[in-house]
């Protein structure tokens, strides 16, 4: 589960230290630029401060990748394509074997941890980060843009089933390919040129966040989201929060 942990960890450090420093707390002059200080440790070369502030390459917020399902980054790509195939109503039943064709690197690659990993699948964020499962699902019509699939069914017997009839390939390309082979001798593919557009709009993540907010933040929902477009020209971080916690 550590992957749930990480955003909240660097948060939490983040304001312990804003808190110790308005505190008083004393600490190395060295601590970024010493010999095993910041700088040497995580940008390997002492005193070198572009490390820690990016300079010239603006804020990290604003490469964000928007994705169209919630699984791995890496398999957006190929889930796009396998839903597009999936259109086409392939059953599972007649699903003889199917390839995944990758980069060798990238954000279209295998090169995540967990990624490559095989069937039975135990919890939510294998399935999320599988290759095989989220190309299979999507083939097969699952829900696969709605995290609770994921959460529920990550055991989906028929889902692993296809799975452990399926290969991966890394190949010195730049997009990703689907290729599904029925019984019968019959093959369907699709390429990326097929898929379209990888990051959806803004408008299309507008309607998802209202649909699965809604459940949550009630008649709040078009208010929260007006919030968060307006984020950048707040006054008030707290207003928001308090639109989120529901209090007035």
């Amino acid at each position: 589960m550590e992957g749930y942990f990480h955003a909240g960890f660097a948060a939490r450090n983040g304001i312990l230290a804003a808190d110790l420093a308005e505190a008083g707390a004393d600490t190395s002059c060295l601590t970024l630029e010493g010999p095993h200080g910041f700088f040497q440790t995580f940008g390997g070369a002492q005193g070198n401060p572009e490390a820690l502030l990016g300079a010239g390459d603006g804020f990290g917020i604003r490469r964000v990748l928007r994705k169209p399902f919630p699984a791995c980054a890496l398999n957006q790509e190929t889930m796009l394509l396998a839903t597009s195939l999936g259109r086409t109503s392939i059953a599972a039943r007649d699903i003889e074997k199917i390839v995944i064709r990758r980069p060798v690197a990238g954000l279209n690659s295998f090169t995540a941890p967990g990624v490559r990993s095989d069937p039975p699948y135990t919890n939510m964020l294998q399935a999320q980060m599988a290759a095989k499962f989220t190309v299979v699902a999507s083939l097969l019509g699952r829900p696969v843009g709605d995290l609770g699939y994921y959460r529920d069914s990550y055991g989906d017997p028929e889902v692993a089933a296809v799975a452990r009839r399926t290969e991966l390939v890394a190949e010195d390309r730049q997009g990703g390919a689907v290729e599904v082979q029925l019984k019968g001798g019959q093959k369907v593919e699709i390429s990326r040129d097929a898929a379209g557009e990888l990051r959806p709009s803004m408008e299309a993540m507008r309607e998802k966040f209202q649909l699965l907010a809604s459940a949550a933040l009630g008649s709040r929902t078009k208010e929260v989201l007006a919030a968060i477009m307006d984020l950048d020209r707040v006054r008030n971080v707290c207003d928001l929060t308090v639109l989120l916690s529901g209090g007035v």
